[in-house]
């Protein structure tokens, strides 16, 4: 047997911070909760935090805030009745982003946490 590719799930998405801050925005509050409601009615799925940072004074700088970026969602989602168990959370810092000729075009662009959303068993 070949394995199955799980589908692209509708909750996956990127949650975008200002520079410097782990504050997650009202509209991503709202998806937040409705992310919360979906994986309590289905525990055999998991999400995946990854958080990324790129704020211009560091690298042990960016780790840091993409910590507490990837905690607060974390949070966030315990807060809302996801188990633990649902819960994998990564931190990268700055050490996944491909920078090109201009390292400072799209900074924005980089400070964000991905959301992934998958079955436990694949």
């Amino acid at each position: 047997y070949k394995r199955i590719q799980s589908r692209e799930s509708v909750y996956n998405r990127s949650l975008y911070f200002q520079k410097g801050s782990d504050k997650i925005s009202k509209s991503d509050q709202l998806y937040l909760q409705d992310l919360a409601k979906y994986l309590t009615l289905n525990p055999n799925l998991e999400v995946y935090i990854l958080a990324h940072a790129f704020e211009g004074k560091s690298d042990q700088n960016d780790f840091l805030v993409s910590e507490k970026r990837s905690l607060e969602v974390e949070r966030f989602l315990k807060i809302h009745f996801v188990t633990e168990s649902q819960i994998q959370r990564l931190f990268y810092g700055n050490s996944k982003i491909k920078l090109k000729e201009n390292p400072r075009t799209n900074d924005s662009f980089h400070r964000k946490v991905e959301i992934n959303v998958g079955d436990k068993n694949l």
